[in-house]
């Protein structure tokens, strides 16, 4: 009869779970939801861009270029991901480096793997980053905000977990602009190992003669001349070894063999 009765008992606080715990949590995320989503507009208002909902599990906000990405993700904890497109021929994730974990499994990374205040997955990778001017100070910033970063393929990700009443819309725009700041400092340093056409008078992807009327844009990494349209059209650099995805209304190549 004990059996029976225990049984019960496990029933009874499961249904209790059910019918108060899961609802408020639930309550909770729809006005997380109904908060942040406000913030993205007002985001879109300020800067541009669209907003994508999907029910009420995810908002994704994707700037006017295309390039840059803020999703945010609600399920038992509020998850904010920030993702900007390039191109990188290597990957490495910086983690930020918590007191506590680090207390008990320290010892179990080497020196090589640790770089204040991350581990690294790759140490030469990651010293291909921290050689750029300015990318360690902008890293050191993200990673004091908690997030974690990758380096890839397909551009950089950054992603932390997130308070769902104190994130203020001044945060977010804070660190759109610092992955914004990192991407362009990666992409910019690379240059010197690109050889772009030789004459600014000719579209890279065309190859037609380019004329002061036309819409001239020119590739942020290395600083290849293209009409606007046929930029869009290829989706990136035609310079053979670059492939940016990003361009400048400005030839940036001067200013970074500069430095």
């Amino acid at each position: 009869m004990s059996h029976w009765f225990l049984l019960w008992l496990v029933i009874a606080v499961l249904n209790i779970l059910r019918h108060f715990v899961f609802p408020r949590r639930g309550r909770r995320s729809t006005r997380a939801y109904e908060r942040y989503r406000q913030i993205l507009r007002d985001v879109v208002a300020q800067r541009g861009g669209y907003l994508q909902e999907a029910g009420r599990n995810s908002l994704l906000y994707t700037s006017h270029t295309g390039l840059q990405q803020v999703e945010l993700r609600f399920d038992h904890q509020t998850r904010i991901i920030l993702h900007a497109r390039t191109w990188f021929d290597f990957q490495v994730t910086f983690t930020p480096i918590h007191p506590l974990p680090y207390a008990f499994m320290g010892e179990l990374y080497s020196p090589q793997s640790r770089v204040e205040p991350f581990f690294i997955s790759s140490p030469k990778a990651a010293a291909r980053i921290l050689a750029k001017p300015g990318a360690k100070a902008l890293l050191e910033k993200l990673g004091q905000d908690g997030f974690s970063i990758r380096f890839g393929s397909d551009g950089i990700t950054a992603s932390r977990s997130i308070r769902r009443r104190s994130t203020t819309e001044f945060e977010i725009t804070d660190w759109m602009r610092k992955l914004d700041d990192l991407i362009t400092i990666c992409t910019a340093v690379e240059t010197g190992k690109i050889h772009p056409v030789e004459s600014d008078q000719y579209c890279g992807y065309c190859k037609e003669q380019i004329n002061q009327t036309d819409g001239i844009i020119y590739c942020a990494s290395c600083s290849t001349p293209h009409h606007k349209e046929c930029f869009q059209l290829n989706g990136k650099c035609t310079v053979f070894g670059c492939g940016s995805v990003r361009s400048t209304d400005e030839p940036i190549l001067e200013t970074v063999m500069s430095r």
